[in-house]
C-alpha cells in the first residue's frame, strides 16, 4: 500500500492533479516544476516515507496522520479544480485523483494502526470528504481573497487611468484595389501599410473619449474595470450582461454598466503615473503620455 500511495502521488505530481489552480475558465495546468507543485508533492512523499519506515510504530501513525491533515488542509484550502469550466464543475481527472489519494492514505494507516474493520467504510469516509470539497469548498482561498479585494483594487486602478492622454497609434490597414472585367468588378486585397495617427484619450470615472482615430470620433465608450487577472483586461463596453451589472451591483462601486452601445475592448499593457500603452481590439496599438 505504501509503495501505490508513493507511486500515486508521483504520478500526482507528473501530471499536474496533486496540485493545481484550476478555476473556471482558468484550465491550463500550472508548470510540472512549478514551487507550488514541488512543494506540496515533496513534504507529502518526506512525511509518507519517514512515518512508514520509523521504527516507533506510533509516532510513525503520527507522522502519517500529520501528512493526512497536510494534505486534507491543501486539497480544501489550496487546491483547485472543483469549479472548472462554464459550468463551474469538478475536473474528472482531478476528481479521480483526489479520490484515490485519499483512500490510499486512510488504507494505510488503518493497515498500521491494525484496525480490524473492513476497507469498503475507508472507501465510504473518502466519499463524504470528496463530496465535502465538491459542495462546500469548491473554490480554492486564493480565488476567493482576490474577490474580496477586488472592489479596492477596482477603484485604485480607476484613480490611476482617469486623466487625459496623448499620444500615437499605429494601425495596419490592408490595401484594396478594385479590379474590372468589362461588367464584373470586385475588390481585390493588396500589402498592407502603417498608419500612424495623433490621438487624445480622456477618461473621466469610467467614460472614455479617443479623438484622433476617425473609427472613434465623437463617441464615448463605457470601461468596465477588470483586474483579476494580471493581464488587466478592461473592457470598453462589451454590451454589458445582467450578470455585470448585478456584479457591480454587489461590489457597491460608482461604477455604472449601460447597455446597448457599441462593443469595444481596450487591453492595458502598461500602466504607470506617466505613461499609458495599450490597444484597441488587440488591433491599434497606442502609446500615451499623460497631460498634467
Amino acid at each position: 500500500m505504501f509503495l501505490g500511495l508513493v507511486a500515486w502521488t508521483v504520478f500526482g505530481f507528473l501530471t499536474n492533479n496533486d496540485y493545481t489552480q484550476q478555476w473556471g475558465c482558468i484550465i491550463s495546468s500550472e508548470p510540472i516544476l512549478s514551487e507550488q507543485n514541488i512543494f506540496y508533492s515533496s513534504v507529502a512523499l518526506a512525511l509518507l516515507t519517514l512515518g512508514y519506515f520509523i521504527r516507533f510504530r506510533q509516532i510513525g501513525t503520527l507522522i502519517l496522520i500529520a501528512e493526512l491533515l497536510f494534505w486534507l488542509h491543501k486539497l480544501f484550502i489550496v487546491k483547485g479544480g472543483y469549479a472548472v469550466g462554464l459550468g463551474a464543475v469538478p475536473s474528472l481527472s482531478v476528481l479521480s485523483f483526489d479520490a484515490i489519494a485519499l483512500t490510499l492514505r486512510l488504507i494505510l494507516i488503518k493497515q498500521l494502526v491494525g484496525f480490524k474493520f473492513r476497507s469498503h467504510y475507508v472507501s465510504a469516509v473518502a466519499v463524504i470528504v470528496i463530496a465535502v470539497k465538491i459542495n462546500a469548498f469548491p473554490t480554492q482561498q486564493g480565488i476567493i481573497d482576490e474577490f474580496e479585494k477586488y472592489p479596492e483594487e477596482l477603484e485604485e486602478r480607476k484613480v490611476q487611468i482617469t486623466g487625459t492622454w496623448k499620444g500615437t497609434t499605429k494601425t495596419r490597414k490592408t490595401k484594396t484595389d478594385t479590379i474590372s472585367f468589362g461588367s464584373i468588378s470586385f475588390n481585390q486585397e493588396g500589402g498592407t501599410f502603417e498608419v500612424i495617427d495623433t490621438i487624445v484619450v480622456s477618461i473621466d470615472n469610467n467614460l472614455v473619449r479617443i479623438d484622433g482615430i476617425e473609427d472613434f470620433e465623437n463617441e464615448r465608450y463605457l470601461i468596465q474595470f477588470m483586474t483579476l487577472s494580471d493581464a488587466n483586461l478592461w473592457n470598453v463596453l462589451p454590451d454589458s450582461v445582467v450578470g455585470d451589472k448585478e456584479l457591480m451591483d454587489e461590489m457597491d462601486t460608482d461604477l455604472n454598466i449601460n447597455t446597448g452601445v457599441q462593443n469595444e475592448n481596450l487591453s492595458i499593457w502598461k500602466l504607470t503615473s506617466d505613461t499609458l500603452i495599450c490597444s484597441i481590439n488587440y488591433r491599434i496599438d497606442m502609446t500615451l503620455i499623460r497631460i498634467k
